[in-house]
């Protein structure tokens, strides 16, 4: 099984599978720059609207407040491929601000500190996985922004 591992500090539900890593960023707009200056964010916020969605975009995964797993946080993460944790309560927002984590969208834990995935993601007795990892790394650095794109 695909897991993060270490201190829990937020749960959720579960919205769109994978695990990232970053420092929690509040405001979609910060999400944004930090992301282009090269940084791995975690967008959270209380929940996600359109507007959102170039940060959404940005962000290695999305925390929300409030919202269940049909929410626009569930759903644009879902399409863009981004873990996403959505309705981990009140107050959990400001609660992780700041902090690096380690989102893990299947279990729906968010987990103090980058923490890589728990033994199994990686290894030397499952090469196609290990090449399949290397190829969607690749891949999503390669996929320009919207911006970039003309869209």
């Amino acid at each position: 099984m695909y897991r993060a591992t270490g201190k829990v500090l937020a749960r959720g539900l579960p919205a769109s599978p994978g695990i990232a890593a970053g420092t929690v960023v509040t405001d979609p707009a910060e999400a944004e720059e930090r992301a282009a200056a090269g940084d791995d964010v975690i967008l959270a916020c209380l929940s996600t609207d359109p507007q959102d969605v170039p940060a959404m975009y940005a962000a290695r995964a999305v925390v929300t407040e409030v919202g269940g797993v049909t929410s626009h946080a569930a759903i644009v993460c879902r399409e863009l491929g981004r873990p996403c944790i959505v309705g981990c309560g009140p107050n959990a927002v400001t609660a992780l601000a700041g902090h690096s984590v380690t989102v893990d969208g299947a279990s729906g834990e968010i987990t103090a500190g980058i923490r890589p995935a728990a033994d199994g993601t990686e290894t030397e007795e499952d090469l196609d996985l290990t090449v399949l990892h290397t190829w969607l790394r690749e891949r999503q650095r390669d996929v320009p922004r919207q911006e970039e794109a003309g869209t």
